[in-house]
């Protein structure tokens, strides 16, 4: 058995793979597998960059609310206590909803080489706009 507990450090994260304010804390990696362990706060509007994960996430809603979409797919609207499965390679976004914030743990398996997410462009703040309005968000 290996411990993992960490005292965790929040860090805010990069303008390049984030819009808004975002802290991230990594509570857990462990070896073999590699698995990562995030917790991520994001302010009210803020969101991820379009991402991947070679071999995909499991994202927990801890508190506030979430807008998380697929490329090309409708926006879900989670609430504390729910979840969703990112698929592997998939390209997806995910963020706190207008007004809200939003508390999350991010489970990401890594992939041969150590990677857990490929980044892509920023949701622009029109396709936010439009996935807000998809879900009633004010």
């Amino acid at each position: 058995m290996q411990s993992v507990h960490s005292d965790p450090e929040a860090t805010r994260q990069p303008p390049d793979v984030t819009t808004g304010v975002v802290f991230s804390e990594t509570l857990a990696r462990t070896e073999a597998p590699d698995l990562i362990v995030n917790r991520t706060h994001f302010t009210p509007g803020a969101r991820t960059s379009w991402h991947h994960h070679p071999r995909g996430q499991v994202l927990v809603v801890e508190s506030g609310v979430a807008l998380v979409q697929e490329r090309g797919g409708a926006v879900l609207r989670l609430r504390a206590g729910q979840t969703v499965s990112c698929r592997p390679g998939v390209e997806h976004w995910h963020g706190a909803g207008p007004g809200h914030t939003l508390t999350q743990l991010a489970v990401t398996p890594c992939d041969d080489q150590g990677a857990y997410a490929v980044w892509g462009p920023q949701v622009s703040d029109e396709d936010y706009g439009a996935a807000s309005r998809e879900q009633g968000a004010p």
